[in-house]
C-alpha cells in the first residue's frame, strides 16, 4: 500500500477533505474547517518519529482552542493496523487532538501521500500552504502557534551566512560513555542493533550533559529575537533512531538545536563544508583530522575530562594554546629540532614578525567578533595559554595585534602545567595540540586536543 502512495500534493493544490469519524465519538465535517487554517497529521502508533512530532501536535492543539475562528482546526489520522492500537496509545500519551482512523472510504477522499509522519497545512481558501514528510522544523511549529499564515509561493531559503556555526558530535554534547559500551561490545556487521535498541528504550530518558555542554548552552544564548548569531548541528556517527534521543535530550535542556547529520558508523567530517562550519568537535580523532585537513578548526574531545564549572553563566570562556593551535607550527618546529634557547632566540629576532596563522584563527575570529557585539545575556572571554615565556611572549602579542583580534587572557606559563591555571580560569572550553598538555588540563576543565601540527605526525 505504501509503495503505491502518492508524493506529496504541488503547493497551491486544493484540498478536498472528507468526513471523519473520530475517536471520542464525534465526526469531523469539512464545513467547520471553511475559512480556517487546517492542519492534517498523519501518524502510528509504532512510528518513532511520530513520538517526536505527535506531543507537539497536542501542545499546538491546545494552544488554538477556545480561538475559534482566528485559531486553527486539526485533523489527525492513524495509519495503526487495529483501531485498538490507536485508540490505546492516544489514551496511554494523554493526547486529545482530532484523531480519526484511515479507512478506504476517507484514503478516497484524502489519500495519503508517501512517508510518515506527513504534515499538510491547507490555507482558509482550502489550497495547500505547507506539505511536509518527517518532523516539522522549529520554524514551522512557531508560524503555526502564533497563527501566522505566511503567502503562498516559494519558501525562503535557509541560510547560515553570518553566523557562528558549530558543528558537533553526540558524545561531545551528551555523556553517552554507557550507552558508547553497548555499541563497543556488538560484534560482526550489525553490531548497532543493542546499541539502537538501547537509545530508543531510553528516548524519553534525557541525556547528561556532556563536555562540550556548557560552551554550546552559552553560545547558543547569543540568540535572541533580534539576531541569530549561533547555529549548533550535531554532526553524528550515530544512527537516525539513536538521533532522536539527542534531539530529545537538546529540547530538554532548551537548546534550540534544529539541524544534524546521523551517518550511522561513516565519517560524518563532508557535511562540514557546506555547512561552513567554524568548529568541529568529535570523539573521534580520525573525523577530526579530516576535518582539520578540509581547513575547519576542530578538536577531539576528551569524554573523561571534568565538566565546566558553572561560576559564570553569563559568560562563555574559551582558553586556546597559542602555537600549532591560534598560530602556525613555526616556532614550534624549531623547539622541537633545536631546543629551547634556539626557540627563545628565534622568537626574539622574529618579535616583530606576524606569526602565520593556525588552525583555530577563523574560530578566534569569528568569536571576536561576537564578543564585540555582546548581548546582555552573555559574554565572551577569552585566554592564550601557552609554555611560551619572555622573550618569546612579545611575537605573540604582537601576532595578534596584527590581526585586530584582543584576548582578555594571556598565560605564558613557560613550561609549567597547564591543567592548574586553566582550573583557576574556568573556561567552558581548551584547545591545545598537545596530549601531555591536553591530560594535564582535562583533570580540571573541558578539553580538546587540536590534532595538528609537528607534534602530530
Amino acid at each position: 500500500m505504501e509503495a503505491k502512495a502518492p508524493p506529496l500534493p504541488a503547493l497551491g493544490t486544493f484540498l478536498k477533505l472528507p468526513e471523519v469519524p473520530l475517536f471520542d465519538g464525534s465526526v469531523f465535517r469539512p464545513a467547520q474547517a471553511e475559512g480556517q487554517v487546517l492542519v492534517i497529521y498523519w501518524w502510528a502508533s509504532d512510528c518513532p518519529f511520530c513520538a517526536l512530532q505527535s506531543p507537539e501536535m497536542q501542545k499546538l492543539w491546545l494552544s488554538q482552542r477556545g480561538k475559534g475562528q482566528k485559531g486553527l482546526q486539526m485533523l489527525t489520522l492513524s495509519i495503526d493496523r487495529k483501531r485498538e492500537d490507536a485508540l490505546n496509545y492516544l489514551k496511554k500519551k494523554g493526547y486529545t487532538f482530532p484523531a480519526g482512523f484511515v479507512t478506504p472510504d476517507i484514503q478516497r477522499v484524502l489519500p495519503k501521500p508517501r512517508g510518515l509522519p506527513i504534515t499538510l497545512v491547507r490555507r482558509r481558501d482550502g489550497r495547500l500552504l505547507q506539505a511536509r514528510k518527517a518532523s516539522c522544523s522549529r520554524k514551522m511549529w512557531s508560524c503555526w502557534h502564533s497563527g501566522f499564515e505566511p503567502d503562498l509561493g516559494a519558501p525562503m531559503a535557509a541560510s547560515l551566512d553570518g553566523k557562528l556555526v558549530v558543528a558537533i558530535s553526540s558524545r561531545a554534547l551528551f555523556d553517552f560513555e554507557e550507552e558508547n559500551k553497548v555499541f563497543e561490545h556488538g560484534h560482526g556487521p550489525h553490531k548497532d542493533r543493542a546499541y539502537m535498541k538501547l537509545q530508543l528504550e531510553k528516548l524519553d530518558e534525557p541525556a547528561k550533559p556532556g563536555v562540550a555542554f556548557s560552551m554550546v548552552k552559552k553560545l547558543l544564548a547569543f540568540n535572541d529575537a533580534q539576531a541569530q548569531r549561533v547555529e549548533v548541528v550535531i554532526l553524528s556517527r550515530n544512527d537516525p533512531v539513536s538521533g532522536m534521543r539527542v534531539f530529545r535530550s537538546a529540547q530538554h535542556y532548551g537548546l534550540p538545536i534544529e539541524r544534524g547529520s546521523f551517518t550511522r558508523g561513516q565519517s560524518p567530517w563532508r557535511y562540514l563544508k557546506p555547512l561552513h562550519a567554524n568548529l568541529f568537535l568529535s570523539t573521534h580523532l580520525s573525523d577530526v583530522r579530516a576535518a582539520l585537513d578540509a581547513g575547519v578548526p576542530a578538536a577531539q574531545v576528551y569524554p573523561q575530562s571534568a565538566l565546566a564549572s558553572d561560576a559564570h553563566p553569563h559568560e562563555v570562556r574559551i582558553a586556546f594554546d597559542g602555537d600549532a593551535v591560534l598560530f602556525s607550527d613555526e616556532a614550534e618546529r624549531v623547539f622541537q629540532a633545536q631546543g629551547l634557547s634556539a626557540f627563545q632566540q628565534h622568537e626574539k629576532d622574529k618579535a616583530a614578525q606576524p606569526l602565520l596563522a593556525g588552525p583555530f584563527k577563523p574560530l578566534l575570529a569569528a568569536l571576536h567578533r561576537l564578543q564585540q557585539e555582546g548581548t546582555p545575556a552573555m559574554r565572551i572571554r577569552t585566554a592564550l595559554v601557552t609554555a611560551r615565556s619572555a622573550p618569546a611572549h612579545e611575537r605573540a602579542i604582537r601576532t595578534l595585534m596584527d590581526w585586530h583580534i584582543e584576548v582578555d587572557e594571556a598565560m605564558f606559563l613557560g613550561g609549567l602545567p597547564k591543567g592548574e591555571f586553566l582550573r583557576e580560569f574556568e573556561p567552558d572550553f581548551f584547545f591545545d595540540d598537545q596530549t601531555g598538555h591536553i591530560e594535564s588540563a582535562s583533570r580540571h576543565v573541558p578539553s580538546g586536543h587540536v590534532a595538528s601540527g609537528v607534534s602530530n605526525p
